[in-house]
């Protein structure tokens, strides 16, 4: 007799989290039967590879992966590698024919153990019609999951991942989300400090940290929570619109839409911003007599050369260069600007006002952090009282909460007596700048300098083709014209103020 061949294979074996462990599909028995038929046909296991709970729908499965490398450095030691059938490799078409393009070229054989196909024309065309009913099986599967999914939805039940705030749970007996209480109070906390509008979304973000040391949100996880409809109670999946959901809502739908119009108007906003054009800064800022607004273009001349020009929307008869008509609104700015004797007198008035506040707040500030430790001192009494069977639980949740939501409240008014360290500063560059508007205006980035513009003139700028005029200023702007008519001067902390027309004159 001759002596029998043995040759070396490796098995692999998956199941999907959606399985169960039934006959021909648990682990176990795949493992047996791969071994079974190994040791019938002579092939020596060389190693196992066991896939738990991953889909087959793609090729990034960890052990799969393992597999693969394992193959590629030993593929001189490996005939075959042995599955229970072609669907624990892949239900992917595709896939499939990658991974057997892969280990033909190593020359491993692809055996299914409950599946029959040979290496010749018709065993591939049994091998990819297998491959082919294990990719459809699976599409089949993908739509009933997904038109279970819409049928729920319609029915007003959540059967996504839960959003923050919520968890996966039966809900009056159905597959549905529930409130996590806890998370739930940080998601109202969010809305109402969005819809005092006081506060910016940076901000709420940061002191919502503050409050939850123990939670960590994501500038990217935070927008998306202020845009989830499912706070509200609504499901908006599949194109079906929104649908009013089974489940218990955690923010008044008043609320949420109310702050989903601050957001887009915000947001409206720094869109608008992007379509100044910085060649023409006075666009829309200047108006003729007839309300007309200023636009800017450039023009093409006889030599090719371009030439910027300004002309009132829709009005013909007025037509300037840009040069000219800047040059003008430059001297225009001038007499706005502030003498430096005056930003002197201005800048020690402010800043003895300003440590005045500081030292105003500072008390104001130890008064709260005082109520703050009387009301923790209270939260210990409760819990010592609770403790001794003083008061029962549900008496004691009760003031305890009451407490904490004083608490919070207390450390958010913090906020609103912080100090200002470089006041200075910020003076010295503000007073700068109004003793050199026409300079230092120009130098702004042109979105800056617009808002600045409007900020300065509320209304606009008239001009009548040799003057400008407004009728609205600032209210800084309207301090000079105090000054020249001697109606202000320096007064310490009650500002400055005075009546001499003679020393007003020296400081414009």
């Amino acid at each position: 007799m001759g002596q029998t061949t043995i040759k070396r294979a490796i098995i692999y074996c998956r199941v999907s989290t959606k399985e169960q462990v039934e006959d021909g599909n648990s682990l176990i028995t795949q493992e047996k039967i791969c071994r079974d038929w190994a040791i019938k046909n002579n092939f020596e296991i060389v190693c196992v590879f066991i896939e738990e709970g991953e889909s087959a729908k793609n090729a990034s499965r960890p052990e799969l992966q393992k597999m693969l490398k394992f193959c590629a450095q030993s593929h001189k030691e490996i005939d075959a590698l042995i599955i229970y059938k072609i669907d624990r490799l892949s239900r992917n078409t595709d896939d499939y024919s990658q991974l057997r393009i892969f280990f033909s070229k190593l020359k491993i054989q692809i055996i299914s153990t409950s599946e029959r196909f040979d290496n010749n024309p018709v065993g591939k065309f049994v091998e990819n019609m297998l491959a082919n009913v294990a990719q459809f099986d699976n599409d089949v599967r993908s739509e009933r999951c997904k038109n279970g999914m819409i049928d729920a939805t319609k029915s007003g039940r959540y059967v996504f991942p839960a959003p923050f705030g919520y968890k996966n749970d039966l809900y009056n007996g159905e597959k549905n989300i529930v409130v996590v209480e806890k998370e739930a109070q940080i998601i109202k906390r969010i809305f109402e400090l969005l819809y005092s509008n006081l506060y910016s979304q940076e901000e709420v973000r940061r002191l919502i940290t503050i409050e939850n040391p123990n939670i960590k949100i994501s500038k990217q996880s935070f927008h998306r929570w202020i845009r989830t409809k499912t706070y509200k109670g609504i499901i908006d999946a599949f194109d079906l619109g929104e649908i009013k959901g089974t489940f218990e809502p955690i923010v008044e739908t008043i609320i949420f839409d109310n702050v989903q119009r601050i957001l887009d108007r915000k947001d409206k906003r720094k869109i608008g911003y992007n379509i100044n054009n910085p060649d023409f800064p006075l666009r829309n800022l200047i108006k003729n007599e007839l309300g007309q607004p200023l636009d800017g273009s450039w023009s093409r001349g006889n030599a090719k050369q371009k030439f910027a020009y300004y002309r009132f929307r829709n009005t013909k008869g007025f037509n300037v260069k840009k040069e000219v008509l800047e040059e003008k609104f430059d001297k225009y700015l001038k007499g706005f600007e502030f003498n430096k004797n005056f930003t002197d007198l201005l800048k020690d008035s402010i800043v003895l006002n300003w440590k005045h506040r500081n030292q105003s707040n500072n008390n104001l500030r130890e008064q709260i952090k005082k109520e703050i430790i009387e009301l923790k001192n209270k939260q210990e009494k409760i819990i010592d009282k609770n403790c001794s069977g003083v008061i029962k639980d549900d008496l004691a949740k009760e003031q305890l909460n009451k407490i904490q939501e004083e608490i919070v409240r207390l450390t958010v008014k913090l906020k609103d007596y912080e100090d200002v360290d470089d006041v200075g500063g910020v003076l010295d560059y503000g007073l700068n700048f109004l003793q050199n508007l026409s300079t230092e205006i120009g130098k702004l980035d042109i979105n800056i300098r617009k808002n600045l513009q409007w900020f300065l003139f509320p209304d606009g700028i008239t001009f009548d083709g040799e003057k400008f005029r407004t009728h609205r200023t600032a209210s800084i702007l309207l301090n000079k014209k105090d000054f020249s008519r001697g109606k202000v001067s320096y007064g310490g902390l009650g500002g400055i103020r005075t009546h001499d027309p003679l020393l007003a004159k020296q400081m414009l």
